[in-house]
């Protein structure tokens, strides 16, 4: 496992709380897998590549650090490996389930609080945002996953 595990917890929003509250157990379990199926399949989603467009860094000493490593060890021009991308996956079944990704860049990439200025710029959206422009749509698989429970169970 890696030392920083980024992690998305569906519990916290509002509108589905008060589902999951009302909701018996199996039906709340699978609307979390399904919400949670659909902020992995969009988070995997990458911005396109900028090569040969200039990289704004968020401070001098960041570039400086850059070059004298290599690129961080991955060299220049650094190419991009899919560990971010086809690091989110769930841990865990039914409301306890989590959305995560273990990739070490994925701090730098994809929190608010630490996201590089540069990629922003080049079109890397946060987590934060992600989930606030598409909270609609995780409601959407969450309801979607609800109804294909009650299918399952003959209950329709």
């Amino acid at each position: 496992m890696a030392n920083e595990l980024i992690g998305i917890d569906i519990s916290g929003v509002k509108e589905l709380v008060e589902k999951l509250e009302r909701l018996p157990a199996n039906l709340g379990d699978a609307g979390t897998e399904r919400a949670n199926k659909y902020i992995v399949e969009y988070e995997r989603i990458e911005p396109g590549s900028r090569k040969g467009e200039r990289f704004k860094w968020t401070t001098p000493k960041q570039r400086a650090a850059f070059f004298a490593t290599d690129g961080f060890g991955r060299g220049i021009p650094t190419q991009r490996t899919g560990k971010l991308r086809w690091g989110w996956k769930t841990q865990g079944k039914g409301r306890n389930q989590i959305v995560i990704n273990e990739a070490p860049e994925t701090r730098w990439v994809k929190t608010d609080a630490d996201q590089q200025i540069g990629l922003k710029l080049r079109g890397w959206d946060t987590i934060e945002t992600d989930l606030r422009e598409r909270q609609p749509k995780i409601t959407d698989a969450f309801d979607r996953g609800v109804r294909e429970e009650i299918k399952k169970e003959g209950l329709e």
